[in-house]
C-alpha cells in the first residue's frame, strides 16, 4: 500500500530526515509488528516532522495566487481567480474562476466588470477554509454598499476525519480567491486584482505498534495559511487549509516526552481589508485530530 511501512521496529533518531514523493498523496502508516513482548520499546520518533500543508501565494495584477500543496493524504489548496484586460480595447478578454480546495473550502467569486471608481467598486469574495476534525470557516464579505458588485464568499469545508481515526485523512484545502477590476479615476486604463490562492491541508500519520511507542521529537500536521489576492478591497483571498491528523495506537505504554511538541492545527485564513464598514477575510482552517490509544499507560507531558 503506498504510504505504508511495514516492520518489527522502528526507531527515527534525532536529525533524520524523511522524504517521500512531493505530494505525497497517500496519509503516512508506519506499522510496527514488535517483538512479542508489548512492555519492549517498537516505536520511537526523537526527529522532528513537518508535514504541514503549503501556504497558497498571493495573487498580482498579473497572475492569480496558486493554492499550497498539501502534506501527505491532504486536499491542496484552492487556486485564485484571474481575469485578463486587452490594454486598447480595455475590455475582458479572458475570465478563470477560481478554484476549490481538494475535498476542502470553496472559492470565493470573481467580479468581472469593468466599474468606474466614481460610481461603484468591485468587491470580490475569498475563500473558505478547509475541514479538519471541523468544519472550515466561511469567507466574509461584508461590503454593504456596494451589493451589486459583490462576489460570493466561499464557504467552509465540511469535517473529513472522524473523531475514531479510523477515516485516517489529511485536512481539506482552503478555496482560492475572487479576482475583481478597479479603475481610478473613471478616465484611467482598469487595473486587474487577480485572487488569493488557499492553503494547503495538513497531512496524516498514523502509528500501529504492538508494544510500547515513545514521542520525544516534533510532529507539524497544520494546514496551511491562506494567501490575499493584491493589497487592498478588489480583490479576494484564499482560504486557509485544514489541520491534518495524527493516530497513535500502542497494545504497550505510550510516552510524550516533554520535549515533544505535536500540532494539527487549522491554518490561518488572510485578511483581504480590515476597514470596519467594508471587512473582507477568508476563512480559517478546521483544526485537525490527535488521537492517542493505548492498552498500557499514557504518559504525556509533551505539548499537543
Amino acid at each position: 500500500v503506498p504510504g505504508e511501512f511495514h516492520v518489527r521496529t522502528m526507531h527515527i533518531e534525532q536529525g533524520a530526515i524523511l522524504t517521500f514523493p512531493n505530494p505525497q498523496p497517500t496519509p503516512l502508516i508506519f506499522r510496527c509488528s514488535g517483538t512479542g513482548d508489548v512492555n519492549d520499546l517498537v516505536f520511537s520518533l526523537a526527529a522532528d516532522l513537518d508535514f504541514s500543508g503549503e501556504t497558497g501565494t498571493p495573487g498580482s495584477t498579473n497572475e492569480n495566487g496558486l493554492g499550497g500543496a498539501a502534506g501527505p493524504g491532504g486536499g491542496a489548496g484552492g487556486d485564485g481567480g484571474f481575469i485578463e484586460v486587452n490594454g486598447q480595447s480595455q475590455l475582458v478578454e479572458t475570465v478563470n474562476p477560481p478554484t476549490p480546495g481538494e475535498f476542502g473550502g470553496t472559492p470565493g467569486g470573481n467580479i468581472d466588470v469593468i466599474i468606474p471608481a466614481a460610481i461603484f467598486v468591485a468587491r470580490p469574495g475569498s475563500g473558505g477554509g478547509g475541514g479538519g476534525s471541523f468544519s472550515g470557516e466561511n469567507g466574509i464579505n461584508g461590503n454593504s454598499f456596494t451589493s451589486v458588485n459583490r462576489g460570493l464568499s466561499g464557504v467552509g469545508g465540511r469535517p473529513v476525519a472522524d473523531t475514531l481515526g479510523f477515516n485516517l485523512t489529511g485536512g481539506g484545502g482552503g478555496g482560492g480567491g475572487g479576482a475583481g477590476i478597479r479603475r481610478q479615476p473613471t478616465t484611467a486604463p482598469p487595473i486587474v486584482n487577480n485572487g488569493g490562492g488557499g492553503g494547503g491541508g495538513g497531512g496524516a500519520m498514523m502509528v500501529v505498534a504492538d508494544g510500547a511507542v515513545r514521542l520525544v521529537g516534533n510532529i507539524n500536521l497544520d494546514g496551511g495559511v491562506g494567501s490575499i489576492g493584491v493589497q487592498g478591497a478588489n480583490s479576494g483571498a484564499g482560504g486557509g487549509g485544514g489541520g491534518g491528523s495524527l493516530v497513535v495506537r500502542a497494545s504497550g505504554n505510550l510516552e510524550i516526552g516533554s520535549t515533544a511538541v505535536i500540532s494539527a492545527v487549522g491554518g490561518l485564513g488572510a485578511v483581504q481589508s480590515a476597514s470596519a464598514t467594508t471587512p473582507m477575510s477568508s476563512g480559517a482552517g478546521g483544526d485537525g485530530l490527535i488521537l492517542f490509544e493505548t492498552n498500557g499507560s499514557l504518559v504525556a507531558p509533551g505539548s499537543v
